[in-house]
């Protein structure tokens, strides 16, 4: 059995390398490529993603799941490996017959015909795609270490080949080059595990198919909901519009998936609590919101006022109508961590995760119309919009269900002083935007007054949660 503790110290690792180099390839190819480039290149990969989800069917929760079950039996592994790889090429064979048809008849796409190939080779590099054998057996580990060792090739190629503006293709090229390196260290890796000598007539693939199907229809309608933006956008507007779009889009899923991650170990223990202990359910639910408010509040206020600044910054001037986009984008960091506690994990726990298919069908048509009313008079801003209302609806779709299962309470005395420290924050960062104008020292003295003013302000009116928290960092501090 696998440690625990050093799986935790492994994904945490996993998922911070997964955020910071994608960071640093945009932030390298806004400056060559400009925002028509990143435009082409995020549209292309966009409308390559949904036939990743096709050819992926549900394999990275089942696939998990199935070889968890049976990893200690090589036997038993063995067989399901080989029954779920045979369905995943025939998914992956269709998906890429379907996507070479799409190149074939638009002709949009066939005169940027190298870049959708390019973009669009992650789709059949999915035959390879084992990912989630490594994670069935925990090997998170080797997952690391490959995943840091081909992040690291990846961005010294970008920095050596990409030189010029014309360079787009070579970008989406040397991106799926990265996931074929993955797939392919995989395979090769694999033989540590699995022995090549399966009889395909004992194949049992029907077993696997209904549910699998299921989880199809669900990643699909999720993915469809997360991308139709970038895919109307590209519709509607030009390549610069996407490219705005997409660098706030990546800036506010970083942010986003760092105040998740706060939450993320609560699943397990959720789980459990349920069959088990209400109770000790209602005060972990209620710790656990508490918690997310002390960190997204200020995050939100803080993103929507360091906007403008951050995406100059980062991704150079020529970005700066990003800057609106991303303040825009802000609330998502109040929604999405505390829907991923209430609307994703406890749902899952009590095994409603089902109730998420409607919810995002319904997310999925609300942010169709909402975008081809809004896109038009507003462009990148419009779809960001049409983002942040989609999220609320799903959310509240999904909470009217959640309060089924655990009242949710809110402690007003705890809103009041975390809105009071906020208003601290903002008022001192408000007031650094007055006297500092150089943009690297601006933001870096804005984060640093800020979180300063929100944590001696939450001290002073003695708020629970970030006492709480700065007594156990002080303490692992101390420890080590």
């Amino acid at each position: 059995m696998k440690s625990l503790a050093k799986n935790s110290i492994y994904n945490i690792i996993y998922q911070m390398l997964s955020l910071i180099f994608p960071l640093l390839s945009s932030m390298y190819v806004a400056r060559i490529i400009l925002e028509d480039g990143v435009g082409k290149v995020a549209y292309a990969q966009n409308i390559a993603s949904y036939f990743t989800s096709i050819a992926l069917l549900g394999f990275p929760a089942y696939g998990i799941r199935e070889i968890a079950r049976v990893k200690e039996s090589k036997t038993e592994c063995n067989q399901t490996f080989f029954e779920l790889l045979f369905i995943n090429a025939i998914s992956t064979t269709a998906a890429s017959v379907l996507y070479i048809v799409l190149l074939i008849c638009i002709d949009s796409f066939r005169n940027e015909l190298l870049l959708y190939l390019c973009a669009g080779a992650v789709v059949w590099l999915n035959y390879a795609n084992i990912d989630w054998f490594y994670q069935g057996k925990e090997e998170y580990g080797y997952i690391t270490a490959r995943s840091l060792a081909i992040k690291v090739l990846s961005l010294v190629a970008l920095v050596l080949l990409v030189k010029q503006k014309d360079d787009y293709v070579l970008y989406a090229l040397i991106s799926s080059c990265g996931t074929a390196c993955n797939y392919i260290l995989n395979l090769f890796h694999a033989r540590k595990y699995i022995t090549f000598d399966v009889n395909i007539k004992k194949l049992g693939l029907k077993k696997h198919l209904k549910p699998l199907f299921v989880l199809a229809i669900a990643a699909f309608l999720g993915n469809v909901y997360n991308k139709v933006d970038v895919t109307m956008l590209g519709m509607m507007v030009s390549d610069a519009v996407v490219g705005y779009y997409s660098n706030a889009h990546k800036i506010i899923l970083i942010v986003v998936s760092c105040c998740i991650a706060v939450t993320t170990v609560f699943m397990p223990r959720l789980s459990y609590y349920y069959e088990n202990d209400r109770c000790a359910l209602n005060k972990l639910v209620d710790f656990g919101t508490k918690l997310l408010i002390a960190i997204v509040v200020p995050a939100t206020v803080g993103l929507s006022l360091l906007a403008s600044d951050a995406i100059v910054l980062l991704y150079g001037k020529a970005f700066a109508p990003a800057g609106e986009t991303l303040a825009i984008f802000a609330p998502m960091l109040l929604i999405r961590p505390i829907g991923d506690l209430l609307c994703y994990q406890l749902l899952i726990s009590a095994g409603k995760e089902q109730k998420r298919i409607y919810t995002s069908f319904i997310a999925t048509v609300v942010n169709i119309v909402l975008n081809y009313l809004l896109i038009p008079k507003w462009q990148q801003n419009g779809a960001a919009v049409a983002s942040v209302i989609s999220e609320v609806i799903v959310n509240g779709l999904l909470l009217t269900e959640v309060l089924k299962i655990v009242p949710i309470k809110i402690d007003k005395i705890f809103m009041l002083k975390t809105l009071a420290a906020t208003c601290a924050m903002a008022v001192g960062i408000i007031g650094i935007k007055q006297i500092v104008h150089a943009e690297l020292s601006i933001v870096l003295l804005e984060v640093a007054v800020g979180v300063g003013l929100y944590v001696i302000t939450s001290f002073i009116l003695k708020n629970e949660v970030v006492l709480n928290l700065t007594a156990k960092i002080k303490s692992m501090i101390l420890h080590h």
